[in-house]
């Protein structure tokens, strides 16, 4: 029994830790917003000029909603309705970028 207990121990420990030092590897928002700026900065817009952007978490799903799964920034501007939107995972790997309603930018899926 004793043996037994000391396994669990440890197999409860180990689990704790792993689990700590997998987060401690992701990376911050302040990390995924700077790789955001350069895919933007990397876009040609052509002649749109930024009226403002919103950098968001993306929380998981159901059942997973207090886990962060990656980050997005939506980009809107003056001279269309709709936004640019640039989306990464949460190690900062891009992941996919998109437009929206009237904005349509040259190279860039439009939905």
């Amino acid at each position: 029994m004793r043996k037994l207990l000391k396994n669990i121990t440890f197999s409860l420990i180990f689990c704790l830790f792993g689990t700590a030092a997998a987060q401690a590897t992701s990376y911050n928002a302040k990390e995924c917003r700077a790789t955001i700026q350069e895919i933007y900065e990397n876009i040609d817009i052509g002649k749109l000029t930024l009226k403002s952007d919103s950098f968001l978490p993306i929380y998981g799903g159901f059942g997973d909603s207090g886990t962060i799964t990656g980050y997005e920034t939506w980009y809107s501007f003056n001279e269309c309705k709709g936004n640019l939107v640039i989306h990464v995972d949460k190690s900062c790997t891009f992941a996919q970028t998109y437009s929206t309603t009237e904005c349509e930018i040259e190279g860039i899926p439009h939905y």
